[in-house]
């Protein structure tokens, strides 16, 4: 017998911001659409599908 999970392994944030306008101050001045927060730190910043693959929060905020 196998037994899987659907359940992944989200990093916890306190915020995540998606279907945004975030400009970035990288090489190339890239425009990202969501981010997530913890502790007033941004975790990462990226595609709304990236940011929810790999975070999870109770406050999502949707800037569209």
């Amino acid at each position: 017998m196998v037994l899987s999970s659907c359940q992944t392994d989200k990093t916890s944030a306190d915020l995540i911001i998606q279907n945004a306008v975030i400009y970035t101050a990288d090489s190339v001045f890239s425009i990202q659409a969501a981010m997530a927060i913890a502790d007033g730190k941004i975790l990462e910043v990226g595609d709304n599908d990236q940011i929810n693959a790999r975070y999870q929060s109770d406050s999502v905020i949707d800037a569209a």
